[in-house]
């Protein structure tokens, strides 16, 4: 019972942890000029540079999801903490079911094979509510539109309009010599 209150306790942190890490994102995201999340900085520097070196970027939905693939909470790709929630459910029907065979094996009682299935049928119940309650899909879509919504419409314009101003003032001060 105790094994089962931690796999479901270990599954509960693990989504709880990913969920944090994305509504942290998310906030940073809504504003990407003075963002201080390393992950967003570094989409936005290579997108620069990008723009900087005249490498056309034609798909940005594939650069930014390029970059929110490799997104890691504590060195761990932020996809499998999120899969951790349903491995903990499948590990809890396991170390459920093994406890059962056990308890009737070496004989103790119902009463102590119905703890650990009553305990089994919580865990798995509480872990895949928050399962369908936090999920992360929403929040990966919502990160990416803010992404790419700032690298297409401000950064894109504003990096775009230095080499245009500067054109057009090296073309006025030509015509102006030739008058």
């Amino acid at each position: 019972v105790y094994v089962i209150a931690g796999v479901c306790i270990w599954g509960v942190l693990s989504k709880l942890l990913v969920q944090g890490k994305l509504h942290r994102l998310l906030k940073a995201s809504e504003n990407m000029v003075a963002t201080t999340q390393r992950q967003l900085r570094t989409i936005r520097n290579h997108y620069e540079k990008n723009l900087n070196m005249d490498l056309q970027v034609y798909n940005i939905q594939a650069f930014v999801d390029k970059y929110l693939l490799k997104l890691k909470l504590c060195g761990i790709p932020i996809r499998i903490w999120d899969s951790m929630t349903t491995e903990a459910a499948f590990l809890t029907v396991a170390v459920g079911g093994i406890g059962i065979i056990n308890t009737i094996h070496k004989g103790y009682g119902e009463g102590v094979a119905f703890s650990i299935l009553f305990a089994m049928i919580i865990s798995c119940a509480c872990l895949l509510s928050f399962e369908n309650i936090f999920r992360i899909e929403n929040s990966f879509d919502r990160l990416q539109a803010n992404i790419e919504d700032y690298l297409e419409n401000n950064l894109k314009n504003r990096l775009g309009r230095p080499l245009v101003s500067r054109q057009s003032r090296s073309q006025h001060q030509a015509a102006v010599t030739m008058e």
